[in-house]
């Protein structure tokens, strides 16, 4: 979609301005956006990039295709997403990789869930589910 093409657009721009490391993330659509940069960045970018996170961001069509690409960035890609997530697990595939996703405690009900205001936090991480 023309956002994944503008996200990678500005990432391009973003590093060449400034050196050191990277971190990519984002709530929803910025989440999705931010995997999208990192699942196509050239082998010699990804040591750049020090955490890629998303936030109850949907995934892509056929996501299965891109667990190779998924896999490439374990331990750098991680997704979080509410209980009783509506929006987080739209498209994607690997929702049950514990490495991938973690599942936060959340009050919300229905859709308000997503609002990260109603994610449970204990002291300074996120209170999960499993």
């Amino acid at each position: 979609v023309p956002a994944h093409y503008f996200a990678r657009s500005y990432y391009r721009k973003i590093k060449n301005l400034f050196s050191g490391k990277f971190y990519l993330g984002g709530h929803s659509k910025g989440g999705n956006l931010a995997f999208a940069v990192a699942l196509n960045l050239k082998e010699s970018d990804l040591s750049q990039i020090a955490r890629i996170d998303c936030f109850d961001g949907p995934g892509f069509h056929n996501q299965e295709r891109l667990k190779n690409r998924f896999l490439k960035l374990k331990g750098k890609i991680h997704k979080y997403i509410p209980q009783g997530s509506l929006i987080g697990i739209l498209q994607d595939d690997l929702i049950g990789e514990k490495d991938y996703c973690t599942v936060v405690a959340a009050s919300g009900n229905s859709l308000l869930q997503h609002d990260m205001f109603t994610w449970h936090v204990i002291d300074d991480r996120f209170a999960t589910v499993r």
